[in-house]
């Protein structure tokens, strides 16, 4: 006997974008802040982070975070500990 399975979504379109996001620190932390779109919003945020070393971006160091939107969250905090977790140091300033 074989059992077919349809997995397929319900919305194959690709989520709106945010109509404001920003970034900033919060004590050693670094605070994102964000607007869902009002409709097809999507549910999980990825943030690039690339640290600045010696005043310079690098060009081959940079990190991926994402995070799952809870409800009508508008912001989430990435903790010091998980940026030197990621990068084995700690960096002043960041591109986003």
């Amino acid at each position: 006997m074989h059992i077919q399975h349809n997995f397929q979504p319900t919305n194959t379109n690709p989520p709106d974008q945010f109509s404001s996001a920003s970034i900033q620190w919060s004590g050693n932390d670094i605070k994102v802040n964000f607007t869902q779109p009002s409709s097809n919003a999507g549910n999980t945020i990825k943030v690039k982070l690339v640290p600045y070393i010696n005043s310079v971006e690098s060009t081959s160091l940079y990190a991926y975070y994402y995070h799952v939107i809870n409800g009508s969250e508008t912001s989430f905090t990435i903790p010091s500990l998980d940026l030197y977790g990621q990068f084995g140091t700690y960096y002043s300033t960041f591109k986003a």
